[in-house]
């Protein structure tokens, strides 16, 4: 029972998906309406029948009553009828059996104590349901559509008969106390054949008012659903369109973030060009003039001199192309690199710097590398320029998947001229660019202490023909 049930449940789903929500509404509307049009037709047949019945009740107790008042002279039925009132009564109350008939078939007179005066009988044989003292009491009407049992006559076997029972408490006229009780039975089949008409007009109307109310809701639902289907086309379109332009922007972003690393590997080729320009042009020259000046007869106080100064420009010459040229990364870690910018910083300015590297993961991008690498070397260059010496100091570690950078000096002077120059601002520039290409953030703090704090993600892209380890 529950595999059917749930089969069941499962053929409706499918069957509702492939209708539209027009049809589907049409479903749902047309059995709402036609349970309610079932209970209004109901509702209107029982209030029509019941008032049918009433209508007729109160006509025939009407039309008792102006049978009974020429027929019995003092309306006294504290005593027997006579012969005379009884045939007059007789006479009113000539019964006839015809099919069709809506004629009396059945008449009592009872007194209120219930002893029988007068009947004009068809053969119904009828067990009272009803309490008449209650009716008396309230001087009320009762009629109501029963079958009674009517006794066999000759060679005709007794049956049950659909009759019209009414039991009326008659009053005097001018008075409102009932003084007799009259029990009448009419034959049901012209009431039932009213009682049907009438009913068919009133499904007919609740049919029509339903159907109308139906297709009025249909309409209005249709025309909703149409409109529903075209905005829900326009809104798949515009999110293709929204898609379209998503990829696009990303593709854009992508090549954004491309061009901005092949700016800086072409940045880093620059300056080892220039590099090596600087080493193989004015180093050279100055070599060579160092050498000429050696075979010259000049004095040699100042033949010392010019050696110096000649040697003292070629020295500053190469350590400037050997920071523009990038030494080999592509074999060490993070960690390794840098250490190596620390030390070559404390080579070629023999002071000291203050190092705490944390964990640091191995397997990121050359572009990371070299921008760390870059970082270190300008931010300690500037700080031995403008700081105390043995007062710098490199912090490193990994914050919620960024590499976080601090570079620290005490400076000589103060704040005011921890970046004097236009070459340390254009250095200063060339870091964030650096920075910023890699998706990072720079910052100084000026004071008594210079701070340059620096953070990458991690996840930096890598630039093509680098491979991260």
């Amino acid at each position: 029972m529950l595999r059917w049930a749930k089969r069941w449940r499962v053929t409706r789903r499918a069957v509702l998906r492939g209708l539209s929500l027009s049809t589907r509404f049409l479903i749902v509307a047309g059995f709402t309406v036609a349970v309610a049009s079932l209970l209004l037709g109901l509702l209107i047949t029982r209030f029509l029948e019941a008032g049918i019945v009433d209508g007729v009740a109160r006509t025939a107790s009407s039309s008792i009553e102006a049978v009974i008042y020429p027929s019995i002279e003092d309306l006294s039925f504290d005593r027997d009828l006579t012969a005379d009132e009884i045939r007059r009564l007789d006479g009113f109350f000539a019964l006839r059996r015809e099919a069709n008939s809506t004629r009396l078939l059945q008449f009592e007179l009872r007194r209120l104590s219930g002893e029988l005066v007068y009947k004009a009988d068809g053969g119904l044989i009828d067990e009272m349901d009803v309490n008449v003292g209650e009716l008396i009491d309230r001087a009320a009407l009762h009629a109501a559509v029963r079958d009674v049992r009517l006794e066999s006559s000759g060679p005709f076997p007794a049956y049950n008969l659909s009759v019209l029972r009414i039991i009326a408490p008659l009053t005097r006229p001018e008075e409102t106390t009932p003084f007799v009780v009259a029990t009448m039975y009419f034959s049901a089949r012209a009431l039932r054949d009213i009682e049907d008409r009438n009913a068919r007009y009133v499904w007919v109307a609740v049919a029509l008012i339903g159907a109308g109310v139906v297709l009025a809701l249909f309409a209005n639902v249709s025309r909703t659903s149409r409109l529903i289907s075209a905005q829900r086309r326009l809104l798949a379109k515009n999110a293709a369109d929204w898609r379209r332009l998503a990829g696009e922007n990303k593709r854009l972003h992508l090549a954004s973030e491309q061009l901005r690393l092949d700016a800086s590997s072409a940045n880093e080729s620059l300056l080892v060009r220039v590099g090596s320009d600087i080493h193989d042009g004015p180093v050279q020259v100055l070599a060579l003039l160092v050498l000429k000046l050696s075979d010259t007869d000049i004095p040699a106080a100042e033949l010392d001199e010019f050696t110096d100064l000649a040697q003292d420009a070629m020295e500053e010459l190469r350590n400037i192309s050997a920071g523009l040229v990038l030494p080999e990364l592509s074999t060490l870690s993070l960690v390794e690199t840098l250490r190596l910018a620390v030390v070559r910083h404390e080579r070629s300015f023999g002071t000291a710097v203050t190092t705490a590297i944390g964990a640091l993961p191995d397997g990121v991008s050359m572009a990371l590398r070299t921008c760390a690498y870059r970082v270190v070397q300008e931010g300690l260059n500037n700080g031995f320029r403008h700081g105390n010496k043995g007062s710098q100091s490199l912090e490193a570690a990994q914050i919620d998947g960024k590499l976080e950078l601090s570079i620290s000096n005490q400076n000589r002077h103060g704040a005011a001229s921890a970046l004097s120059s236009s070459a340390d601002r254009i250095g200063l520039l060339g870091m964030r660019l650096r920075v910023e290409a890699l998706g990072g953030n720079m910052s100084v703090e000026l004071g008594e202490m210079t701070f340059l704090r620096v953070s990458i993600p991690m996840g930096s892209p890598v630039s093509p023909g680098t491979k991260a380890r």
